[in-house]
């Protein structure tokens, strides 16, 4: 099961405070799905919990508002068709402003939120990226929705938007903001997992670059003592180590003990410690006498 659909079905859970809740959520899901046809909402789904959770916005709905007009044709657990009155009845634009937009229960942007995500959002698996979305194909109500996020104060994430394939894209990107929205349209759990797959994420991360690291300077310090083991091993043959002056000997005959080591260990040995561009001066001075063999 994908991040996404597990964050939806955490979504289909959450019980309801009141009507109200409801009925925003309702509108949310019912007006931002991508089956709205001219004869009502024709939907198909194979996640079971949307299709519970849709069968039950008709089940109050039908009973508590009756601008609604709402008539089930079939519910199955496959498919799903409705006559709704979405644009005439509602007076959408209205209701929006008032309901949504104009209230002061952050609850009700919250109920619309998460209605809207579980017809149109998708969220990445925090293990590859860190990116939610909304894709509508009716720009001005996806403008609608835009404008509706940036009226959210309880939360500090940042909404953008491009057109892709005709559709409004409206993204939110970066952990922290997905995180704040899922705990925003009541997703706490898929929010706290997203946090911790992050952090998993970000340690095995740093662990990588610091292997990556290490491994490199051991590369670049093996390939070094080397070329140096080389240089004086020449010396050795040709002119012996003993015709080298005292402080070149003494670091030559280290290498040659600690094939392995590193500048600062060969340093720790030396009759008097240097520095390690010191050490290093040396030893460019021993391939130099090598070279010149």
């Amino acid at each position: 099961m994908s991040f996404c659909s597990k964050v939806k079905d955490e979504l289909c859970k959450n019980s309801f405070q009141s009507r109200e809740n409801i009925y925003c959520e309702a509108i949310g899901f019912f007006l931002f799905s991508k089956f709205i046809k001219n004869d009502g909402i024709h939907i198909t789904l194979e996640n079971k919990n949307i299709i519970q959770k849709i069968i039950g916005y008709l089940k109050y709905l039908e009973l508590e508002y009756q601008d609604f007009h709402i008539l089930t044709k079939d519910v199955s657990p496959q498919k799903i068709l409705t006559s709704l009155s979405i644009y005439g009845c509602l007076e959408i634009e209205n209701i929006i402003n008032n309901k949504i937009i104009d209230s002061k229960n952050y609850k009700y942007k919250s109920d619309f939120l998460r209605g809207v995500f579980l017809a149109c959002g998708n969220v990445s698996n925090p293990n590859s990226d860190y990116h939610l979305e909304f894709s509508i194909s009716d720009i001005n109500l996806g403008l609608k929705l835009f404008s509706i996020l940036e009226t959210v104060k309880e939360c500090k994430f940042k909404a953008s938007s491009i057109v892709r394939h005709k559709n409004l894209v409206i993204y939110i990107k970066g952990s922290d903001s997905i995180t704040d929205f899922l705990t925003f349209i009541g997703a706490t759990n898929s929010s706290m997992e997203f946090m911790q797959t992050k952090m998993v994420r970000e340690v095995r991360n740093y662990i990588n670059r610091t292997n990556n690291f290490e491994t490199a300077n051991i590369a670049k310090t093996a390939n070094a003592s080397a070329l140096q083991i080389k240089a004086i091993k020449k010396i050795k043959q040709k002119i012996g180590l003993e015709a080298l002056p005292e402080a070149l000997k003494e670091i030559a005959l280290l290498r040659i003990k600690y094939p392995y080591g590193s500048l600062e260990e060969l340093s720790l040995h030396l009759h008097k410690p240097i520095s390690k561009s010191g050490i290093n001066h040396r030893f460019k001075k021993i391939i130099k006498i090598s070279d010149e063999l």
